[in-house]
């Protein structure tokens, strides 16, 4: 499974999702409950009012406010709106989220974009409806039944105080230009996940993931690299410097080709450094190997789509390597 999803939390896929079509697609015009502004007007508001408000606002979303009530646990009381409004996590994000999500607008106009390209690039991906959030759960995203839930408190900037417990390489995904990749990279996991074979070895993970990578550049407009992989600039800089010398170690080892679920694990799971290259590596550098396969591929195969890219059939052969060409 994709490491964004382990990193956003256990998916929560019960419902069967509508398959995209053709047409072009906008969230705006589809079924998008935005909670996380609704939360924000309502405290801006009278207890009464503010109740009054978000009732009539949930009467046209009910199946997204059950879902997201489902997932953060909330009662089936009667009371269930009220104890929503003044749960903790809104009183605490709520502002903030007000302040940076300016345009509540944006986030639903970024998932359009991210559903016509990936409609346009063959992709079938699930539509179902979305909604934006304000929790207390550690996950940025969750699909519930056929609903997406994105959790805005999750994007407000490296410096929030809510984040300082977590360790830096974290940290600074916790921006608003990361929303848009987290989504797409959601989106394609969830419908294309990785399918393990009796001889599946690391190579084939990192292609997979690399596939992935280049999804999320595919997708996300005006995407770029270091924010695809995660990293910062001068990380993406290491990596690109010493491409030739992570690969050669890679090769040397057998390490591509030994079928150890941690050792892959440890190439392409969130961490500070791949410790097991070195101390120096960028975490996840198992991506970068792998996306700098998937470019090379693509760069002498002409025509080739993503949807063949993410297919067990590209990145599940004995050797993904043999039509690659990649050599650093």
């Amino acid at each position: 499974m994709s490491e964004i999803i382990k990193n956003i939390g256990c998916c929560i896929f019960a419902g069967i999702l509508i398959a995209a079509c053709g047409n072009k697609h906008s969230v705006k015009d589809a079924d998008y409950a935005n909670f996380a502004e609704i939360a924000v007007e309502s405290m801006k508001m009278t207890d009464e009012d503010a109740i009054d408000f978000a009732e009539k606002e949930i009467s046209r979303h009910r199946a997204e406010f059950d879902a997201m009530a489902t997932v953060t646990g909330l009662e089936r009381s009667g009371n269930e709106t009220k104890e929503w409004l003044e749960s903790p996590a809104i009183r605490y994000f709520g502002h903030d989220v007000d302040s940076v999500f300016t345009d509540h607008n944006k986030v639903a106009e970024q998932i359009s974009g991210i559903m016509n390209r990936m409609s346009d690039n063959g992709l079938k991906i699930p539509v179902g409806t979305y909604a934006t959030v304000i929790w207390s759960r550690p996950q940025s995203i969750i699909f519930a039944d056929s609903v997406m839930l994105i959790a805005l408190n999750h994007y407000l900037g490296s410096e929030h105080p809510s984040y300082s417990s977590l360790p830096v390489y974290r940290r600074h995904l916790k921006t608003p230009e990361m929303l848009p990749y987290d989504v797409a990279e959601a989106l394609v996991a969830t419908a294309y996940p990785f399918e393990e074979r009796d001889s599946t070895a690391v190579i084939n993970r990192l292609v997979y993931e690399g596939a992935l990578i280049m999804a999320k550049m595919q997708s996300v407009k005006g995407a770029t690299l270091e924010n695809a992989l995660g990293y910062t600039c001068d990380e993406l800089k290491w990596l690109e410097n010493n491409e030739r010398e992570l690969w050669h170690k890679m090769l040397l080892s057998h390490m591509i080709f030994d079928r150890s679920e941690s050792l892959t694990d440890r190439l392409v799971s969130p961490a500070p450094f791949t410790g097991v290259l070195s101390s120096d590596v960028p975490g996840r550098a198992g991506r970068y190997i792998g996306y700098k396969i998937i470019e090379t591929y693509i760069k002498s195969h002409s025509g080739v789509k993503i949807t063949d890219l993410l297919s067990p059939e590209f990145y599940g052969k004995q050797n993904p390597l043999t039509d690659a060409g990649y050599n650093p």
